[in-house]
C-alpha cells in the first residue's frame, strides 16, 4: 500500500463520508465563507489552551493591543500609541476611541489590565513581562501604564504576539476567570462575534461580522493593520475525512481548506476551481514528559534524539510536498546550525541502544504515546517515531485520539497508569520559533513551562541574558548556546519543516500570509 492510500485509509476510519448537513442550507449564500479547520476546535478560550484552532479562533473573536506587521515589527492594534519615559520603565498606552465588545459595552483601560494579568499567569513572554513590572493600572478609561522594575523594549512585541495564549483583550469580568479554567462565555472586541448557540465542539463552529467594529489603520501584515470584514458569516466546518473534504472543495461545497494533504494538491490545482493560498510553514516536533519516567531521564531523552530518522518522519508526514530536516530551535533572525549534525545521529544500532537504555535505568515503563489519530500528517509521523521507539527498546503504548481528547490530556501531569502521557508529536507555524521571545517550547522552568514541563537551570538563564541582551549580533550567539544546552535537555526534538499551502475557491481573493486571516478576504 502506498502512502496517499495509507493516509486516505486511515482517515476514512476516523470518521463517516457525509458533509455536516448545516451546511447546505447556506451553500448558495455569497456572503457566508465555509472553511475547514486543521483540527478540531473544542476549546475556545484562548489563554486555556494552546490548540491551533483554539488560537485560530481567538484571532477572529478578540483583538490586542498591537499586532505584528509583515517584518514580525509590532505596530498599535487597540492601542492608539504609546508613550515611554526617559529611563524606560514607564509606559502609558492610550487606546483607540470608539472600541466595544460583542456585548455593546465600551473597551475600558480596566479590561485591559485585568486581560493583561490574566494571559500573564498563562504565557511565558507575559510572565516574562509581568516579572518585570511593579505595577499595571488603569489610567481612567482610555490608558493603561506599565511601572516597570526593570526597562522592557520588547513590551509592545509582548502584547502582539501571535503564537498561543494570544494576549487577547476581553471583559474584565471574563479576564477575572482563574487563567487555569476555561473562560464560560466568549466575548471580545475582534471582528467575529461567536455563535456559541450554533456551536457543535469538533464538529461547528460559526461566526457572524461584528457590525461595530472599528477596523485599524495601515497596511495588513501578519496580525496588525486595517480587519476589514466582507463576509456576514463564516463557517467552520469540521471534515476529518481528507477524502470527503476534497470532494468538497472540488464541487464548490466549501470555499477554503486550511491544510489539505500534500499529495492532494496536485489534484485540487487541476480542477481549476481553486487556488493555492500562502499559509505559515508548519514545524513538526514531538514532546516527551520531563516528570515522570522514562523521560524524566535526560540521559533516556538523547538516546530518542539520536536515534530519531527525521527524514523519515518528514517523508511520511509531507509526502509529495517541500519540507526539510535541517531545522534546529530557530526558523528566524536566531536560526543557527550548532549541534545538529551530532543531535541527530539517526543511530540505527539498536542492540546498542537498548543495552544503553537499561544501563540508563529504563525499566520497561509503557511510553504512552497521544496522537491526534484525525490528523493524517501527525497520525503518519506518530507512526515513524512509534516504530523507531520500539525498536531502540521501548514499551510503546500507541493511542490514537480525537485532536480535542488529545488537546485536554496533555494537561494532565499525571503518571501515565492515572491518565497521564510520555509523549505527543504534534506542528506549530514557524512564526512560533522565529526567536527566543516567541519560541516558549524551548522554555524549560519546570511546571510553568508547556505541557511536558522540562526543566532546564541554564537554559533558563540563557533565557534572561537573550532578552537583556542589547544587539542582534549577541542575541545570536545566546540562541547558539540555548540550542547546544537543549540538546542536552532535549526540552522537544524538531522534526522537520513543512511548506503548508491551503487552496480556497477560485472566486475568493485579499488572503495574506501567514496563519488563517478572515478579514480582507473577498469573493469576486
Amino acid at each position: 500500500m502506498d502512502r496517499r492510500q495509507f493516509l486516505m485509509g486511515a482517515t476514512s476510519t476516523i470518521a463517516g463520508a457525509a458533509l455536516p448537513m448545516r451546511s447546505t442550507a447556506r451553500a448558495a449564500s455569497a456572503s457566508v465563507l465555509k472553511y475547514i479547520p486543521s483540527s478540531n476546535l473544542t476549546i475556545l478560550d484562548p489563554i486555556a489552551n494552546t490548540h491551533a484552532a483554539t488560537r485560530l479562533h481567538g484571532f477572529m473573536v478578540f483583538d490586542m493591543l498591537y499586532g505584528l506587521d509583515a517584518n514580525f515589527q509590532p505596530q498599535p492594534q487597540m492601542a492608539k500609541g504609546h508613550e515611554v519615559s526617559a529611563d524606560n520603565l514607564n509606559w502609558k498606552i492610550t487606546l483607540r476611541e470608539n472600541q466595544r465588545f460583542h456585548d455593546g459595552e465600551p473597551v475600558l483601560a480596566r479590561d485591559v489590565v485585568a486581560s493583561i494579568k490574566r494571559w500573564g499567569q498563562r504565557d511565558a513572554y507575559g510572565q516574562l513581562l509581568l516579572n518585570a513590572t511593579n505595577e499595571l493600572n488603569a489610567v481612567g478609561d482610555d490608558v493603561v501604564e506599565f511601572r516597570l522594575k526593570t526597562a522592557f523594549p520588547l513590551l509592545p512585541a509582548a502584547l502582539g504576539k501571535v503564537g498561543s495564549f494570544i494576549p487577547a483583550i476581553m471583559p474584565e469580568r471574563i479576564a477575572l476567570t482563574d487563567a487555569t479554567q476555561p473562560a464560560t462565555e466568549i466575548v471580545g472586541s475582534g471582528p467575529f462575534e461567536f455563535l456559541a448557540d450554533e456551536f457543535s465542539p469538533g464538529a461547528f463552529a460559526a461566526y457572524r461580522k461584528f457590525a461595530d467594529y472599528v477596523p485599524g489603520s495601515g497596511e495588513a501584515g501578519l496580525s496588525s493593520g486595517a480587519k476589514v470584514v466582507n463576509f456576514d458569516r463564516i463557517e467552520w466546518h469540521t471534515i476529518p475525512d481528507q477524502s470527503t473534504a476534497l470532494a468538497a472543495m472540488q464541487t464548490g461545497e466549501m470555499d477554503w481548506w486550511e491544510a489539505p494533504l500534500p499529495d492532494f494538491l496536485p489534484l485540487l490545482e487541476a480542477s481549476g476551481n481553486v487556488t493555492l493560498v500562502p499559509s505559515s510553514n508548519q514545524v513538526f516536533f514531538l514532546r516527551l514528559n520531563h516528570l515522570h519516567p522514562p523521560f524524566d531521564n535526560p540521559q533516556i531523552r538523547r538516546l530518542v534524539l539520536h536515534s530519531i530518522d527525521r527524514t523519515s518522519v518528514m517523508q511520511a508526514a509531507g509526502g509529495a510536498g517541500t519540507w526539510h530536516t535541517d531545522v534546529g530551535i530557530y526558523t528566524g533572525s536566531m536560526a543557527t546550525d550548532a549541534g545538529i549534525a551530532e543531535a541527530f545521529q539517526t543511530r540505527t544500532d539498536f542492540d546498542a541502544v537498548k543495552s544503553e537504555l537499561a544501563a540508563a535505568g529504563y525499566n520497561g515503563e509503557p511510553v504512552v504515546m497521544i496522537v491526534q489519530g484525525d490528523i493524517p500528517m501527525i497520525s503518519a509521523a506518530a507512526q515513524v517515531v512509534r516504530d523507531t521507539l520500539t525498536k531502540c527498546g521501548f514499551n510503546v503504548d500507541y493511542q490514537s485520539l480525537e485532536s480535542g481528547t488529545v488537546s485536554q490530556r496533555r494537561t494532565s501531569m499525571e503518571p501515565t497508569d492515572a491518565g497521564g502521557w510520555s509523549g505527543f508529536i504534534t506542528f506549530a507555524d514557524s512564526e512560533y520559533f522565529l526567536d527566543q521571545a516567541t519560541n516558549f517550547i524551548v522554555r524549560a522552568n519546570g511546571k510553568k513551562s508547556w505541557f511536558g514541563w522540562p526543566d532546564s537551570p541554564r537554559i533558563e538563564e540563557l533565557n534572561q541574558q537573550w532578552f537583556a541582551a542589547t544587539d542582534l549580533d549577541a542575541q545570536r550567539e545566546i540562541a547558539r548556546q540555548i540550542q547546544l544546552q537543549a540538546w542536552q535537555d532535549v526540552p522537544y526534538i524538531p522534526l522537520g519543516e513543512l511548506q503548508q499551502r491551503a487552496v480556497a475557491s477560485a472566486s475568493l481573493s485579499g488572503f495574506a500570509p501567514g496563519f488563517t486571516k478572515f478579514w480582507n478576504v473577498r469573493r469576486s
